[in-house]
């Protein structure tokens, strides 16, 4: 009976060792649950370059179209390259263009993957009777999911 009784105190003093060591443990340590939430968003994103120059998106580009003659036609790269996570579709419009005067993209209405790039070319007609002089006009380029 004595060995049992022993034995039983023992394994209690080793319970309460345990238990003091854990309250020990739940006093000097700081347990944080974080919950996290992520919002996957889509992501329009592109990269266009006008004859080689690359646009921004976010202030008003300058483009010097350079000279051209009444009743001309010329044409300029206009290639778009997808950076963002969804496709597009690309619209071109524009605003003051002279009257007589015409202005057409080859790849309007075009879908641009992830990734991919879109080369086309802007091409610009200027209106025979048109007087010589500086004219401005605004292009807006519109990529829509």
């Amino acid at each position: 009976m004595l060995r049992r009784s022993r034995r039983v105190s023992f394994v209690l003093a080793v319970l309460i060792v345990l238990a003091c060591a854990s309250i020990v443990y739940a006093v000097t340590s700081l347990v944080y649950d974080i919950q996290v939430s992520v919002n996957v968003v889509e992501k329009v994103e592109a990269e266009v370059y006008l004859d080689g120059k690359r646009m921004n998106s976010t202030t008003l580009n300058i483009y010097d179209w350079g000279n051209v003659e009444p009743g001309s036609d010329t044409s300029k790269p206009l290639n778009i390259f997808n950076a963002g996570n969804i496709p597009f579709n690309v619209t071109l419009t524009y605003e003051a263009l002279p009257s007589g005067w015409t202005l057409t993209y080859d790849r309007q209405g075009a879908i641009v993957q992830p990734g991919e790039w879109l080369n086309g070319t802007l091409t610009l007609h200027v209106y025979g009777g048109e007087p010589v002089g500086t004219k401005s006009f605004t292009i807006h380029l519109n990529l829509q999911p």
